[in-house]
């Protein structure tokens, strides 16, 4: 269990971690992040992905290599890991309003 003093400061963060090879997921988690920010004022995104990656994230902020999670985890409310395929899914089920060129790279 969290404590709650704990809870209080972490409970607005949300991790989305995609440790594939796409870098196209990762350039959509990207572009996805300021829209789901917009849509859910106060929801901090973070993402994370394999150390490798890294450069694609370059000049963002609240992003988590790999090798850190299990350093920062705990700083984080939840976590969610997705596969290559799902950004796009992960906006329709969160019912985040996009339009698709803002976030896939070829449409």
């Amino acid at each position: 269990m969290i404590p709650f003093p704990l809870y209080a400061k972490i409970k607005d963060h949300y991790c989305i971690g995609y440790y594939g090879d796409s870098e196209e997921t990762i350039l959509q988690l990207k572009r996805a992040r300021p829209i789901i920010e917009t849509e859910l004022p106060g929801i901090k995104i973070y993402i994370s992905c394999n150390d490798e990656k890294i450069h694609l994230l370059n000049n963002e902020e609240r992003i988590i290599p790999r090798s850190q999670l299990e350093t920062v985890i705990k700083e984080i409310a939840y976590f969610r890991e997705i596969t290559t395929e799902s950004v796009i899914d992960l906006l329709e089920e969160s019912n985040i309003t996009y339009n698709k060129k803002d976030v896939l790279l070829h449409t």
